[in-house]
């Protein structure tokens, strides 16, 4: 709901270049009677969309704190000892650079694979080159197992990256 209030404010405020153009659509809409002021309907929709259910399994939820590592970037494991019989699927995450993104799928896939993520400290300015290193060090670490990479948007180009240097 902020983002889509925080957009309304928006697309309403003018910008500092002056008055953006109304779109067609726009102007058809601006000449009906609407209530102006939308925060708190919206605010009430989406109160009574809540469940108490959702509420308590919001209110459990991890928070991107909960996630944050400190010292080098390393690999974390969702349980402290792997099967080694189940395949090893690394996790490379988006930009946050955390498992927080994860966690949700975490329950499923520790049913078939040994899992970990790659967690960066927020401060932590490592290049491209050497988050890729540390995974192909993680990789290579395994071998003679089945491994799978899985990137999530920058965890992805980090991922093809990894592939293609361990193919040459």
């Amino acid at each position: 709901m902020l983002a889509f209030t925080t957009a309304l404010h928006a697309f309403a405020t003018p910008s500092r270049l002056g008055p953006r153009p109304a779109a067609p659509c726009v102007q058809n809409i601006a000449a009906l009677p609407i209530q102006r002021n939308v925060a708190p309907v919206l605010q009430l929709a989406s109160d009574s969309i809540l469940t108490a259910q959702m509420r308590r399994e919001m209110a459990s939820e991890p928070r991107l704190a909960d996630f944050a590592v400190t010292g080098d970037p390393q690999f974390v494991r969702h349980t402290a000892e792997d099967d080694p019989t189940k395949p090893l699927l690394l996790y490379l995450p988006g930009i946050e650079l955390s498992g927080y993104s994860l966690h949700r799928q975490l329950p499923g896939l520790a049913e078939d694979f040994c899992v970990r993520w790659l967690a960066v400290p927020p401060d932590d300015r490592s290049s491209f080159e050497a988050l890729r290193e540390a995974v192909t060090r993680e990789v290579e670490a395994e071998e003679g197992r089945p491994i799978y990479l899985l990137g999530e948007s920058f965890g992805g180009v980090l991922a093809l990256s990894v592939a293609q240097a361990h193919l040459q």
